[in-house]
């Protein structure tokens, strides 16, 4: 199966310059006298745009990928259109439109078409980048804002989301397993996901079943800020480059995994617990029957991390040292999730197994 998420990475990669942003800055948004900084992403050019002799960024534009295709830029913008509408009170990044009013901009290069959008900055900082372990509060704030966020983005639930487009979607550990296993560094990793996959091929049924709609997709402390004169509460959502149909099971299970602390041999889970409870007080609607699925969701998740990685690496055209820089981290990780049996994961998540 030659999934579509694979094209970004085998793709040449020929990045566009400070100049042509700003070309593009002035012709579709009548934005001059802007000073840019690129922000490090995984395969688009992005920037950070400041006006003027402002302080600090006011926007930032994104160009995607030359694989990406409309449709989804398209979905994306109008995500963000949806929120602004009916949630206005989650503080997600707002966009912007052009000059002719459009959600997405057509940008000719020599390589091809691409797309590009704009949106607000977003102040605060990432959260990725505090020091765990954060306050309670804060903890079940993201749990909060991801159950608002998923009932927000239920409107988009027709959209024809073409599957494998996002490489992160755990439904697709076992192809993306199976292409990336000879890349893997030794037999002991290639073998402690062949287990992963295998625990995750009994569940992918229920999974399924679960049915689907538009989400987030990569919901962590990597893609959320904090105001640091209140540290209670989610400033700001950012990155919606992954959004894309999946089950809300799904996106649940991705927030949970970046929010488990390993280095707490006593209880690794602490932080997922209170996520969990604010999550489910967000959405009483939520379907608990699915909650069984989350340790299974939870490893292959985790093992993704561990393989996207690997494909990167391999395919030299793309830019790898974004994954690189954990890899060795996640694999002592997957290691200890996969030592636990689903009931002890489901106990340290505070969910009674059915």
């Amino acid at each position: 199966m030659q999934l579509l998420g694979f094209r970004a990475f085998k793709a040449p990669y020929a990045s566009i310059g400070e100049q042509y942003a700003k070309t593009v800055l002035a012709r579709e948004y009548d934005l001059g006298h802007v000073t840019l900084r690129r922000i490090m992403t995984e395969k688009d050019d992005t920037f950070a745009v400041t006006v003027g002799g402002e302080d600090s960024p006011r926007y930032v534009l994104r160009i995607e990928n030359i694989c990406e295709d409309y449709a989804a830029v398209l979905l994306r913008a109008k995500a963000l259109r949806l929120l602004e509408a009916r949630s206005p009170l989650i503080p997600a990044t707002r966009i912007l439109p052009s000059v002719d009013d459009g959600l997405v901009v057509r940008c000719d290069t020599e390589a091809g078409t691409r797309w590009s959008t704009l949106t607000t900055f977003l102040p605060g900082r990432v959260l990725s980048t505090i020091e765990p372990p954060y306050r309670k509060a804060l903890v079940r704030d993201i749990g909060s804002k991801l159950g608002q966020l998923q009932q927000a983005l239920a409107g988009l639930g027709d959209f024809d989301d073409r599957y494998g487009r996002i490489l992160w979607d755990v439904r697709l550990l076992p192809v993306i397993a199976e292409e990336a296993r000879d890349a893997l560094p030794n037999d002991a990793i290639r073998g402690l996901v062949d287990d992963v996959v295998a625990d995750y091929a009994t569940v992918a049924d229920e999974i399924a079943a679960c049915g689907q709609t538009i989400c987030h997709g990569d919901f962590h402390p990597g893609n959320v800020t904090v105001d640091p004169a209140d540290p209670t509460r989610l400033a700001g959502i950012l990155d919606f480059g992954d959004m894309h149909a999946e089950p809300q099971i799904c996106d649940l299970g991705t927030c949970l995994f970046y929010m488990i602390d390993p280095s707490d041999l006593d209880d690794p889970f602490a932080q997922c617990r209170i996520v969990l409870d604010g999550f489910l007080r967000a959405r009483p609607d939520f379907d608990r029957a699915c909650l069984p699925l989350l340790p299974r969701i939870i490893k292959a998740r985790c093992a993704l991390t561990v393989l996207i990685p690997a494909l990167a690496n391999r395919f030299a055209a793309h830019r790898a040292e974004h994954y690189l820089f954990s890899v060795s981290a996640r694999i002592k990780e997957l290691a200890m999730l996969q030592s636990l049996p689903d009931g002890r994961v489901l106990d340290g998540l505070g969910v009674a197994p059915l």
